[in-house]
Protein backbone atom coordinates (compact mmCIF):
# COMPACT_ATOMS: atom_id res chain seq x y z
CA UNK A 1 0.00 0.00 0.00
CA UNK A 2 2.74 2.40 0.90
CA UNK A 3 4.56 1.38 -2.28
CA UNK A 4 1.55 2.26 -4.36
CA UNK A 5 1.26 5.65 -2.63
CA UNK A 6 4.92 6.37 -3.32
CA UNK A 7 4.51 5.33 -6.95
CA UNK A 8 1.44 7.56 -7.30
CA UNK A 9 3.20 10.45 -5.67
CA UNK A 10 6.19 9.98 -7.95
CA UNK A 11 3.93 10.09 -10.99
CA UNK A 12 2.30 13.27 -9.72
CA UNK A 13 5.74 14.76 -9.08
CA UNK A 14 6.69 13.96 -12.65
CA UNK A 15 3.47 15.24 -14.26
CA UNK A 16 3.12 18.46 -12.26
CA UNK A 17 6.21 20.22 -13.68
CA UNK A 18 5.09 19.28 -17.20
CA UNK A 19 1.63 20.71 -16.54
CA UNK A 20 3.15 23.93 -15.22
CA UNK A 21 5.35 24.22 -18.29
CA UNK A 22 2.40 23.67 -20.62
CA UNK A 23 0.34 26.21 -18.73
CA UNK A 24 3.10 28.77 -18.91
CA UNK A 25 3.52 28.20 -22.67
CA UNK A 26 -0.19 28.64 -23.23
CA UNK A 27 -0.20 31.83 -21.18
CA UNK A 28 2.83 33.14 -23.08
CA UNK A 29 1.14 32.40 -26.39
CA UNK A 30 -1.99 34.21 -25.21
CA UNK A 31 0.14 37.18 -24.11
CA UNK A 32 1.89 37.19 -27.48
CA UNK A 33 -1.49 37.12 -29.21
CA UNK A 34 -2.77 40.00 -27.09
CA UNK A 35 0.45 41.96 -27.66
CA UNK A 36 0.14 41.40 -31.40
CA UNK A 37 -3.45 42.61 -31.29
CA UNK A 38 -2.45 45.70 -29.33
CA UNK A 39 0.37 46.41 -31.73
CA UNK A 40 -1.97 46.02 -34.71
CA UNK A 41 -4.50 48.31 -33.03
CA UNK A 42 -1.81 50.92 -32.31
CA UNK A 43 -0.67 50.75 -35.92
CA UNK A 44 -4.26 51.25 -37.08
CA UNK A 45 -4.80 54.23 -34.76
CA UNK A 46 -1.46 55.88 -35.68
CA UNK A 47 -1.74 58.94 -38.03
CA UNK A 48 -1.04 58.12 -41.63
CA UNK A 49 1.47 60.45 -43.40
CA UNK A 50 1.58 60.74 -47.17
CA UNK A 51 4.91 61.60 -48.66
CA UNK A 52 4.28 64.20 -51.39
CA UNK A 53 5.42 63.44 -54.84
CA UNK A 54 8.19 65.54 -56.25
CA UNK A 55 7.07 68.29 -58.63
CA UNK A 56 8.82 70.74 -60.90
CA UNK A 57 8.30 74.49 -60.64
CA UNK A 58 7.26 76.01 -63.93
CA UNK A 59 7.95 79.71 -64.55
CA UNK A 60 4.91 81.76 -65.55
CA UNK A 61 4.56 82.51 -69.19
CA UNK A 62 5.50 85.95 -70.40
CA UNK A 63 2.59 88.26 -71.21
CA UNK A 64 4.47 89.92 -74.05
CA UNK A 65 2.68 89.60 -77.33
CA UNK A 66 4.44 89.58 -80.68
CA UNK A 67 2.66 92.04 -82.93
CA UNK A 68 2.59 92.14 -86.69
CA UNK A 69 2.55 95.89 -87.33
CA UNK A 70 3.58 95.77 -90.97
CA UNK A 71 0.12 96.91 -92.14
CA UNK A 72 -0.61 99.43 -89.38
CA UNK A 73 -1.32 103.02 -90.44
CA UNK A 74 1.03 104.23 -87.67
CA UNK A 75 3.75 101.89 -86.54
CA UNK A 76 4.99 101.80 -82.93
CA UNK A 77 6.44 103.33 -80.90
CA UNK A 78 3.67 105.85 -80.31
CA UNK A 79 1.28 107.05 -77.65
CA UNK A 80 -1.93 109.08 -77.76
CA UNK A 81 -3.58 111.70 -75.57
CA UNK A 82 -6.54 114.05 -75.45
CA UNK A 83 -8.42 116.32 -73.09
CA UNK A 84 -11.86 117.37 -71.85
CA UNK A 85 -11.43 115.23 -69.83
CA UNK A 86 -7.70 114.50 -70.00
CA UNK A 87 -6.87 110.95 -71.09
CA UNK A 88 -3.87 108.99 -72.33
CA UNK A 89 -3.34 105.77 -74.27
CA UNK A 90 -0.15 103.72 -74.06
CA UNK A 91 1.02 100.75 -76.15
CA UNK A 92 3.07 98.44 -73.95
CA UNK A 93 4.17 94.84 -74.70
CA UNK A 94 1.17 94.05 -76.88
CA UNK A 95 -1.40 95.77 -74.64
CA UNK A 96 -3.24 99.06 -74.95
CA UNK A 97 -3.40 100.88 -71.59
CA UNK A 98 -6.12 103.53 -71.36
CA UNK A 99 -5.68 106.11 -68.58
CA UNK A 100 -8.13 108.79 -67.39
CA UNK A 101 -7.89 111.28 -64.55
CA UNK A 102 -9.30 109.87 -61.32
CA UNK A 103 -10.34 106.54 -62.87
CA UNK A 104 -8.71 103.08 -62.93
CA UNK A 105 -6.62 102.05 -65.91
CA UNK A 106 -8.16 99.84 -68.58
CA UNK A 107 -5.99 97.24 -70.30
CA UNK A 108 -6.85 95.40 -73.49
CA UNK A 109 -4.71 93.00 -75.48
CA UNK A 110 -3.97 94.29 -78.97
CA UNK A 111 -5.44 92.38 -81.88
CA UNK A 112 -5.21 92.70 -85.64
CA UNK A 113 -6.92 95.93 -86.76
CA UNK A 114 -9.48 96.11 -89.53
CA UNK A 115 -9.18 98.73 -92.27
CA UNK A 116 -11.91 101.32 -92.83
CA UNK A 117 -11.08 104.04 -95.38
CA UNK A 118 -7.43 104.10 -94.38
CA UNK A 119 -8.19 104.02 -90.65
CA UNK A 120 -7.01 101.22 -88.36
CA UNK A 121 -9.90 100.03 -86.18
CA UNK A 122 -9.00 97.94 -83.14
CA UNK A 123 -12.07 96.20 -81.72
CA UNK A 124 -10.91 95.17 -78.26
CA UNK A 125 -12.34 93.92 -75.00
CA UNK A 126 -14.12 96.94 -73.53
CA UNK A 127 -13.14 99.58 -76.08
CA UNK A 128 -12.78 100.40 -79.76
CA UNK A 129 -9.77 102.39 -80.98
CA UNK A 130 -9.61 104.11 -84.39
CA UNK A 131 -6.27 105.53 -85.58
CA UNK A 132 -5.72 107.61 -88.72
CA UNK A 133 -2.32 108.76 -89.94
CA UNK A 134 -1.84 112.46 -90.72
CA UNK A 135 -2.66 115.80 -89.12
CA UNK A 136 -4.55 116.29 -85.85
CA UNK A 137 -6.40 119.28 -84.42
CA UNK A 138 -5.49 120.62 -80.96
CA UNK A 139 -2.15 118.82 -80.93
CA UNK A 140 0.27 119.70 -78.18
CA UNK A 141 2.97 122.16 -79.15
CA UNK A 142 6.54 120.86 -79.49
CA UNK A 143 5.37 117.26 -79.92
CA UNK A 144 5.72 115.24 -83.14
CA UNK A 145 2.17 114.51 -84.27
CA UNK A 146 1.61 111.33 -86.26
CA UNK A 147 -2.15 111.18 -86.55
CA UNK A 148 -5.60 111.39 -84.98
CA UNK A 149 -7.31 108.89 -82.70
CA UNK A 150 -10.68 108.15 -81.13
CA UNK A 151 -11.32 105.78 -78.24
CA UNK A 152 -14.85 104.54 -77.52
CA UNK A 153 -15.42 103.17 -74.02
CA UNK A 154 -18.77 102.79 -72.23
CA UNK A 155 -20.45 104.61 -75.14
CA UNK A 156 -18.23 107.68 -74.55
CA UNK A 157 -16.02 108.90 -77.42
CA UNK A 158 -12.59 110.32 -76.51
CA UNK A 159 -10.88 112.32 -79.27
CA UNK A 160 -7.16 113.00 -79.33
CA UNK A 161 -3.86 112.89 -81.20
CA UNK A 162 -1.17 110.27 -81.76
CA UNK A 163 2.41 111.30 -80.95
CA UNK A 164 5.75 109.82 -81.89
CA UNK A 165 7.77 107.83 -79.37
CA UNK A 166 7.19 106.06 -76.11
CA UNK A 167 6.18 107.72 -72.89
CA UNK A 168 9.16 109.01 -70.97
CA UNK A 169 9.33 108.20 -67.31
CA UNK A 170 11.24 109.71 -64.44
CA UNK A 171 14.08 107.74 -62.90
CA UNK A 172 12.60 105.46 -60.24
CA UNK A 173 15.28 106.47 -57.76
CA UNK A 174 14.16 110.08 -58.02
CA UNK A 175 10.86 109.18 -56.29
CA UNK A 176 8.77 111.76 -58.18
CA UNK A 177 6.25 113.72 -56.14
CA UNK A 178 2.99 115.26 -57.15
CA UNK A 179 3.00 118.98 -57.91
CA UNK A 180 2.73 120.76 -54.60
CA UNK A 181 0.07 123.39 -54.12
CA UNK A 182 0.58 126.81 -52.64
CA UNK A 183 -1.45 130.00 -52.80
CA UNK A 184 -0.05 131.14 -56.13
CA UNK A 185 -0.53 127.75 -57.83
CA UNK A 186 -4.20 127.78 -56.86
CA UNK A 187 -4.57 131.23 -58.48
CA UNK A 188 -2.25 130.94 -61.48
CA UNK A 189 -5.04 129.97 -63.86
CA UNK A 190 -6.79 133.34 -63.60
CA UNK A 191 -3.48 135.13 -64.26
CA UNK A 192 -2.66 133.11 -67.40
CA UNK A 193 -3.05 136.14 -69.69
CA UNK A 194 -0.63 138.21 -67.59
CA UNK A 195 1.79 135.28 -67.68
CA UNK A 196 1.53 135.38 -71.48
CA UNK A 197 2.62 139.03 -71.45
CA UNK A 198 5.77 138.06 -69.59
CA UNK A 199 6.50 135.05 -71.79
CA UNK A 200 6.13 137.23 -74.89
CA UNK A 201 8.48 139.82 -73.42
CA UNK A 202 10.99 137.11 -72.58
CA UNK A 203 10.88 135.81 -76.15
CA UNK A 204 11.32 139.34 -77.53
CA UNK A 205 14.51 139.86 -75.55
CA UNK A 206 15.97 136.36 -75.69
CA UNK A 207 15.22 134.23 -78.74
CA UNK A 208 13.79 130.80 -77.92
CA UNK A 209 14.01 131.57 -74.19
CA UNK A 210 10.26 131.22 -73.72
CA UNK A 211 10.20 127.72 -75.24
CA UNK A 212 9.38 125.39 -72.34
CA UNK A 213 9.81 128.27 -69.90
CA UNK A 214 8.01 127.78 -66.58
CA UNK A 215 6.39 130.12 -64.08
CA UNK A 216 7.93 129.24 -60.71
CA UNK A 217 6.40 132.03 -58.58
CA UNK A 218 3.74 134.72 -58.82
CA UNK A 219 2.69 137.71 -56.69
CA UNK A 220 -0.34 139.92 -57.47
CA UNK A 221 0.38 143.57 -56.66
CA UNK A 222 -1.55 146.80 -56.42
CA UNK A 223 -2.28 149.11 -59.34
CA UNK A 224 -3.01 146.25 -61.73
CA UNK A 225 0.48 144.71 -61.64
CA UNK A 226 1.49 141.07 -61.26
CA UNK A 227 5.03 139.81 -60.66
CA UNK A 228 6.21 136.52 -62.13
CA UNK A 229 9.39 134.51 -61.82
CA UNK A 230 10.19 132.72 -65.09
CA UNK A 231 12.64 129.83 -65.45
CA UNK A 232 13.96 128.89 -68.88
CA UNK A 233 14.94 125.43 -70.10
CA UNK A 234 18.55 126.37 -69.33
CA UNK A 235 17.61 127.14 -65.71
CA UNK A 236 18.02 130.91 -66.13
CA UNK A 237 15.57 132.93 -64.04
CA UNK A 238 13.88 136.25 -64.79
CA UNK A 239 11.65 138.59 -62.80
CA UNK A 240 8.83 140.10 -64.83
CA UNK A 241 6.18 142.68 -63.85
CA UNK A 242 3.08 142.35 -66.04
CA UNK A 243 0.30 144.93 -66.45
CA UNK A 244 -3.29 143.77 -66.52
CA UNK A 245 -3.93 146.31 -69.28
CA UNK A 246 -1.39 144.54 -71.49
CA UNK A 247 2.39 144.28 -71.84
CA UNK A 248 4.97 144.40 -69.08
CA UNK A 249 6.42 147.11 -66.92
CA UNK A 250 9.81 145.43 -66.69
CA UNK A 251 11.67 142.17 -67.18
CA UNK A 252 15.23 141.43 -66.09
CA UNK A 253 17.45 138.53 -65.02
CA UNK A 254 16.92 137.45 -61.44
CA UNK A 255 20.03 137.10 -59.36
CA UNK A 256 20.01 134.79 -56.38
CA UNK A 257 20.80 137.62 -54.00
CA UNK A 258 17.65 139.48 -55.11
CA UNK A 259 15.25 136.64 -54.33
CA UNK A 260 12.54 137.51 -51.84
CA UNK A 261 10.40 135.26 -49.68
CA UNK A 262 7.48 135.13 -52.12
CA UNK A 263 9.83 133.74 -54.75
CA UNK A 264 11.05 130.85 -52.59
CA UNK A 265 7.95 128.71 -52.93
CA UNK A 266 7.22 125.38 -54.55
CA UNK A 267 5.41 124.95 -57.84
CA UNK A 268 6.11 124.99 -61.59
CA UNK A 269 3.49 126.07 -64.10
CA UNK A 270 3.69 125.28 -67.83
CA UNK A 271 1.48 127.58 -69.87
CA UNK A 272 -0.44 125.79 -72.64
CA UNK A 273 -4.02 126.01 -73.88
CA UNK A 274 -4.39 122.60 -75.51
CA UNK A 275 -2.88 119.14 -75.70
CA UNK A 276 -1.66 116.70 -73.07
CA UNK A 277 1.17 117.37 -70.60
CA UNK A 278 4.76 116.64 -71.65
CA UNK A 279 5.65 112.97 -71.96
CA UNK A 280 8.15 113.19 -69.11
CA UNK A 281 5.54 114.65 -66.73
CA UNK A 282 2.78 112.07 -66.55
CA UNK A 283 1.60 113.25 -63.14
CA UNK A 284 1.14 116.86 -64.16
CA UNK A 285 -2.01 118.50 -62.81
CA UNK A 286 -4.23 120.26 -65.33
CA UNK A 287 -5.18 123.85 -64.39
CA UNK A 288 -8.67 124.65 -65.66
CA UNK A 289 -10.56 127.94 -65.62
CA UNK A 290 -14.22 127.70 -66.64
CA UNK A 291 -13.44 124.19 -67.91
CA UNK A 292 -10.77 125.58 -70.22
CA UNK A 293 -7.17 124.40 -69.98
CA UNK A 294 -4.70 127.15 -69.02
CA UNK A 295 -1.65 124.98 -68.33
CA UNK A 296 -0.18 122.26 -66.13
CA UNK A 297 1.40 122.17 -62.69
CA UNK A 298 4.41 119.92 -63.06
CA UNK A 299 5.83 117.43 -60.55
CA UNK A 300 9.05 118.62 -59.00
CA UNK A 301 11.36 116.04 -60.61
CA UNK A 302 10.25 116.17 -64.25
CA UNK A 303 11.59 118.30 -67.08
CA UNK A 304 9.24 119.11 -69.98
Amino acid sequence: MKRMQKKWLSKIGFIFPIALALASCGQGAEQDKDAGADEGQSQTDAPQYVIPEQFELVAPEENNVELDVSNWAIKPPFYAAGQEPFWRLELNDGWFIFQRLGLPEIEAQVGEPSKENGTDVFTLDGMTISITSGACENAQANEQVRGAISVIHDEVVYQGCVYRGETQTVDAEADPEEAESSNWTREIGIYAIEADYCLEALEAQYEDASRKALVTAMQPREEGLTAFVLETAKRNEFICIAKDTGGVESIEPLEGSKKKDWMNVSGRFLRVESGPPPRACLKAEAVLVDNQLTGYLLPRNCRP
